[in-house]
């Protein structure tokens, strides 16, 4: 008590010079209209620029859960597209097409972490089997394709990207139907190269590539990218070429994980040994 008493002392100039300065100018507020509007309009801007600031602190630390729920939301819509639904009956056996079930089914999943520069490049996804992840199913972006699954844990899973040297695909040159394979020689993760292509398909260059029905890991018409270069070779019928991808694999960081619910059957089928 005596050092409160003795601080105050040591301080009691300052402090009475506070106290008139705080009865003046209330005194000269409460007295004069002009100023006591300035003091109450600047207050009220404080105000409101304290709410303003606070709402989008709120708004910044929300953005996670709103682009989680958006990227969930677009894996549902994914799922009901057109695309993603065969049709059940025929057009020669029902008049009305209208029919279809569900055969692709979306999951979104966030690449927590990603390679690009190593000769078999992988990524891992904040998504496992508690989430329906299983290896074997494809892994697509709002850009195109990205790889497989590869495995997977409880609530993560690794994607054999399409940066890998074990990666390949059927690809469809979209203006005229002639498919070939797509895989990554190396190198540049901004280029890929198809081969196989029959040379009445015209490949040329600015020709855009998407994945085919021949897969049965992918959604038909997922793209893939944009020829650069067209080559051919004078032993063979067939062109090769280089391709500019779709995806920015360096700047990657929401995809979906696609199921094929009838890839069971299919593969089924194609493995019999046909009857002779």
């Amino acid at each position: 008590m005596k050092r409160l008493i003795d601080l105050l002392f040591r301080h009691r100039f300052t402090l009475l010079f506070l106290f008139l300065q705080a009865l003046a100018l209330g005194t000269l507020y409460s007295s004069a209209h002009y100023q006591r509007s300035k003091w109450t309009g600047w207050t009220s801007e404080v105000e409101n620029s304290l709410f303003s600031w606070r709402s989008d602190l709120r708004s910044y630390f929300s953005l996670k859960q709103w682009n989680e729920q958006l990227r969930q939301e677009n894996a549902a819509l994914r799922s009901l597209m057109k695309e993603s639904h065969f049709e059940l009956f025929s057009r020669d056996s029902l008049q009305i097409d209208t029919l279809h079930n569900r055969q692709f089914q979306y999951r979104a999943a966030r690449v927590i972490n990603n390679s690009i520069s190593m000769e078999n490049n992988t990524l891992t996804l904040d998504k496992g089997r508690v989430h329906g992840i299983l290896p074997g199913m494809g892994v697509v972006s709002e850009k195109g394709i990205v790889g497989v699954v590869l495995s997977s844990s409880a609530h993560y899973s690794t994607v054999l990207s399409l940066l890998h040297s074990r990666f390949s695909t059927s690809g469809h040159i979209r203006s005229t139907g002639y498919f070939g394979r797509v895989f990554w020689p190396g190198g540049d993760h901004r280029r890929a190269r198809i081969e196989d292509v029959p040379i009445e398909s015209r490949l040329s260059k600015g020709d855009l590539i998407y994945s085919s029905a021949h897969s049965s890991v992918f959604p038909p018409d997922q793209w893939i990218g944009r020829i650069s270069l067209v080559e051919r070779s004078e032993a063979t019928d067939f062109l090769s070429g280089e391709l500019q991808l779709s995806v920015d694999f360096a700047d990657l960081n929401s995809v979906y994980v696609v199921q094929n619910l009838l890839r069971a059957e299919r593969d089924s089928l194609e493995s019999l040994k046909p009857a002779l």
